[in-house]
């Protein structure tokens, strides 16, 4: 189904909410978890998390009003006839893209069990489905939003393992842009929205590639052994590709960095904590990049940012413990607001949400 530009920006019934007072730092739901996965809008005005329930009882899925590093309301995101699209565990609400003029895009699994995609406007309609079930059947995951708006992509599993997919809205035509044997997973379009970046997933690993949103000119970006993966643009142009490594330990991860001219290829940092679901955590501009450590032990209170021209690094101690999912946000004047997950102490059964401007302190 066609979604005019007024749907994408929202206007409809009113979502069901339910708010907090003003919060600096720490980022509350109210509702009982982990929190994870937060994901910036590209006017840093909102912050989209999921928090992932006590017992497996489902992942839901929050909007936060964010006033830099202050949550000034929290609301919940509910789809009708929510359910489980797994075999056990409750509804299922996660993995926010966001459009330019600031709509969240995400899966939620529905009532036939499918994992669909879905669009909602922070505080303003409730979420309706973005694409019909016969123009765009299966299960659907992965949405990223081009630069222009104009193009959605995502991964779907109608024609197999999963292959990437590109929604044109002006023209109201869905494009297969993969159709290997393989799953693909986590797209992303370049800024002009002609390339599509992916991660092709193999029993030998997952490899890293680049094809025309148009479906041809496929080539392979970054292989090896172990799992390449999450792939994303970065550099000032978009001269680099980030992404995630185990090929040198599978039982750790590193952060790499190539250069798209040739250069070949770096390694920012070794043993990073690996985010629940985020690619690389790049800020707006493309001139950061923030991680954690899940090695050595002394520093995961710490969260680092690097800057890719220069490669000046900052170390940003907390008063918290086991920091993960790092994710930079800019504001309309400029300010830069770093969300992270941590825990509040050693013996803390949960995770929780926290921002901090690091405008101040960016290396």
């Amino acid at each position: 189904m066609y979604r005019t530009i007024k749907q994408w920006i929202g206007l409809g019934a009113v979502l069901a909410m339910t708010t907090v007072g003003a919060q600096a730092g720490q980022v509350d739901s109210g509702a009982d978890g982990h929190a994870m996965n937060p994901t910036w809008s590209a006017d840093g005005k909102f912050l989209a998390f999921e928090v992932n329930a006590y017992g497996g009882d489902g992942i839901s899925m929050f909007f936060a009003a964010m006033n830099r590093d202050t949550s000034t309301k929290v609301q919940q995101v509910q789809v009708a006839g929510a359910t489980s699209a797994y075999s056990d565990g409750g509804p299922v609400v996660m993995n926010a893209a966001w459009h330019p003029a600031g709509v969240a895009v995400f899966e939620g699994s529905n009532s036939g069990g499918k994992i669909r995609l879905y669009n909602a406007q922070p505080f303003g309609a409730a979420p309706t489905e973005m694409l019909d079930k016969n123009q765009a059947p299966g299960n659907l995951q992965f949405p990223v939003i081009s630069a222009s708006g104009f193009l959605m992509g995502y991964t779907s599993n109608q024609f197999g393992a999963g292959d990437v997919m590109t929604w044109d809205r002006a023209a109201n035509k869905v494009i297969r842009n993969t159709k290997s044997a393989d799953s693909e997973v986590f797209p992303m379009f370049d800024k002009p929205g002609k390339i599509v970046l992916f991660a092709r997933k193999r029993t030998s690993g997952a490899t890293i590639y680049e094809v025309g949103v148009d479906g041809t000119g496929e080539r392979l970006v970054a292989g090896g052994s172990g799992d390449l993966t999450r792939p994303v643009y970065a550099g000032a142009n978009e001269d680099l590709i980030l992404y995630f490594s185990n090929e040198r330990d599978t039982a750790n991860w590193d952060l790499k960095q190539m250069n798209r001219s040739g250069g070949g290829v770096k390694t920012l940092a070794k043993n990073v904590r690996l985010p629940e679901r985020a690619r690389p955590a790049v800020d707006p501009t493309g001139k950061y990049v923030s991680y954690t450590l899940s090695e050595p032990a002394e520093m995961a209170d710490s969260v680092f940012i690097i800057n890719l021209a220069s490669g000046a690094k900052k170390e940003i101690k907390t008063q918290f413990t086991a920091c993960g999912e790092p994710a930079l946000g800019r504001t309309k004047d400029g300010s830069t607001v770093l969300a992270y997950t941590a825990l509040p102490g050693e013996k803390a059964a949960y995770r929780f949400l926290y921002a901090q401007e690091v405008t101040n302190v960016l290396p």
